[in-house]
C-alpha cells in the first residue's frame, strides 16, 4: 500500500510517496520509491534551474564539436590513414569507413575523460554540499532511510551526466555518415558509457559521504579514479608482462594466465574496453559480444568483464556509503512514524490505497 512520508528537507516539507507491498512486490516497491525520492527531484530542478547546469551543458557540447571538427579536418587536409597502432604509409588515400571509426571512438573517448573530470564536481559534491549548508543533520531525522539517501544523490548524479553525454551524442553519431561503425561497436559503446558513470558517481558519493568538505570530496574522488582506472591497471600490467615476459604493451588477446590476468585488469579503464572491442570487432569476424577467439579457445570479451567489473565496483561503493551515514532514528522508530503518518493522514479522509 502506498504511504505518505514527509521529509524535512532544509526550509521545504517534501512529501515522499513510498510503496509498501507484500514481499513479491518489493522490486516494485524499489523501482516506486526511487521514482519518488525527493532527494532526486531537488537536485535535478536546482541543477536545471540554475545557470551553471545549462552553462556546462552548452560547453560540453561545444568542447565535442570544435573536437570533432578539429580532428576530422587534420585528417581530411592530409589524407593521411592513421590506425591506433600507427602510421600506416601504404595508404595515402583517404578511407572513409576507417575514418569514421576512429572519429567516433575520438569523441566517446573525450566524452569519457570530460565526464571522469565533471564527476568530480557534480558526484562527489553531493552529501558533502548538505554538511556544508548544514541540512546533513535534517536528513539523519526524516524518514528517508540511509539507501534512499545514498541512491537518491547517485542518480541525481549520474542522470544529469547522462544528460551531457546524450547532447554530445549527436556530434558523434556524425560518424555514422562515414561508415565503418559495426552494430556491436555501438552496442558496446551505449552500455559502456553509462556504467562508467554509475561506477564513478558511486566512487564519488562514496567519497562525499566521508570527507567535510567539497574540495577534499573531490580531491579523493579524483585520485580514487585515476588509481582505479589507469594507474593500478596499467602499472599491474606492465609488472605482470615484464615479470613474466609473455606479452608487451597493452594486450588486446589473451595469452596464457598472464594475459587473462591482464585483461581483467585493463577491463578496469573503459578507454581500452572500447578500444580493444574496436579491435577485436573488425580484426575476428567470428567474433561477437560476449566472446572472441583466440590461439587457446574462446575467451570473454572486454566489454563482459568490464560489465561485471562496474557492478562489483558500484555495489562496493554504494554499500560502504551506505554503512557511512548513521541515522539518528533506528528502523522501527521510523516505521512507527510511518504509521502515525498514515493514520493522520486517514482521519483527514486521504486514501492510502495502491493507487498512483
Amino acid at each position: 500500500m502506498a504511504q505518505k512520508e514527509i521529509a524535512v528537507y532544509g526550509s521545504n516539507t517534501l512529501i515522499k510517496d513510498t510503496l509498501i507491498k507484500e514481499k513479491s512486490l518489493r522490486t516494485e516497491s524499489f523501482w516506486y520509491a526511487l521514482q519518488t525520492n525527493p532527494i532526486i527531484r531537488k537536485e535535478l530542478r536546482q541543477r536545471m534551474r540554475s545557470w551553471r547546469g545549462v552553462s556546462d551543458l552548452t560547453l560540453c557540447t561545444l568542447y565535442l564539436l570544435g573536437f570533432g571538427l578539429l580532428h576530422y579536418s587534420s585528417n581530411y587536409s592530409y589524407r593521411t590513414y592513421y590506425t591506433f597502432n600507427g602510421y600506416n604509409p601504404a595508404s595515402t588515400a583517404q578511407r572513409s569507413q576507417e575514418l569514421g571509426t576512429q572519429y567516433f571512438l575520438l569523441i566517446i573517448i573525450a566524452q569519457l575523460l570530460l565526464l571522469f573530470l565533471l564527476n568530480c564536481k557534480y558526484s562527489a559534491g553531493t552529501v558533502v554540499h548538505e554538511k556544508e549548508r548544514q541540512t546533513y543533520d535534517v536528513l539523519l531525522v526524516s524518514l528517508l532511510r540511509p539507501r534512499d539517501i545514498v541512491s537518491g544523490h547517485l542518480v541525481a548524479g549520474v542522470a544529469y551526466l547522462l544528460l551531457i553525454t546524450v547532447a554530445g551524442w549527436p556530434v558523434a553519431f556524425v560518424a555514422f555518415l562515414m561508415g565503418g561503425i559495426s552494430t556491436e561497436l555501438l552496442i558496446v559503446t551505449l552500455f559502456t558509457v553509462p556504467f562508467s558513470f554509475v561506477m564513478l558517481a558511486a566512487l564519488g558519493v562514496f567519497w562525499s559521504c566521508t570527507a567535510r568538505t567539497a574540495r577534499r570530496a573531490g580531491s579523493n574522488t579524483l585520485v580514487n579514479s585515476g588509481l582505479l582506472l589507469f594507474i593500478v591497471p596499467f602499472g599491474l600490467n606492465f609488472f605482470i608482462g615484464n615479470i613474466t615476459g609473455s606479452f608487451s604493451g597493452v594486450p588486446v588477446y589473451a595469452v596464457g594466465w598472464a594475459g587473462e590476468i591482464a585483461i581483467w585488469l585493463l577491463s578496469f579503464n573503459p578507454i581500452y574496453v572500447l578500444l580493444s572491442c574496436s579491435q577485436i570487432f573488425s580484426g575476428r569476424l567470428d567474433s561477437n559480444l560476449f566472446l572472441y577467439a583466440t590461439g587457446q579457445g574462446n575467451s570473454l570479451t572486454p566489454f563482459v568483464r568490464f560489465m561485471f567489473i562496474a557492478v562489483v565496483v558500484s555495489s562496493v561503493y554504494c554499500w560502504l556509503a551506505t554503512r557511512q551515514i548513521k541515522p539518528l532514528q533506528t528502523e522501527s522508530e521510523k516505521q512507527q512514524a510511518i504509521r502515525a503518518i498514515k493514520e493522520r493522514l486517514g482521519r483527514n479522509g486521504i486514501t492510502t490505497g495502491s493507487g498512483r
